[in-house]
């Protein structure tokens, strides 16, 4: 709350000296993303996760494979900087896990941390870049 507080102050100092104040939370630093995973979601469309589950405002699924099984894994986008521990789906209790995406990758010369438009060099080719090193 003292947050608020001092923004509520720092909007009427600069309103009463005539200055149009508009403001807008950060869209990455007030969001944050967890996993969820669970078979009786596999019918249940994104739009309805979306509208259903409070505090999401954005699922969107991702196929994960173990061995042969395939696992319905849903990325839900929260509006707060954290993710809960649990989230209710109707009579369900889900956990949610902390989402890790993929790294950065350079198809271009193969390694991690930086993409493709970043990288000035002539490309290489996938494995055979290690193997034509003499």
């Amino acid at each position: 709350m003292t947050r608020q507080r001092n923004w509520e102050q720092l909007r009427h100092s600069l309103t009463s000296l005539d200055i149009p104040v508009t403001a807008s939370p950060h869209k990455s630093l007030n969001s944050s993303k967890g996993v969820i995973c669970s078979h009786d979601l596999r019918f249940c469309l994104e739009e309805e996760m979306v509208e259903e589950l409070s505090g999401v405002t954005h699922a969107r699924r991702i196929k994960v494979r173990r061995g042969e099984d395939k696992i319905q894994t849903v990325v839900l986008t929260f509006d707060s900087p954290k993710p809960p521990n649990k989230i209710r789906a109707g009579h369900l209790t889900l956990d949610v896990r902390p989402y890790v995406p993929l790294p950065m990758r350079c198809y271009k010369c193969q390694p991690y941390g930086h993409g493709k438009d970043k990288y000035k060099k002539p490309a290489a080719v996938g494995v055979a870049r290690v193997s034509c090193r003499t």
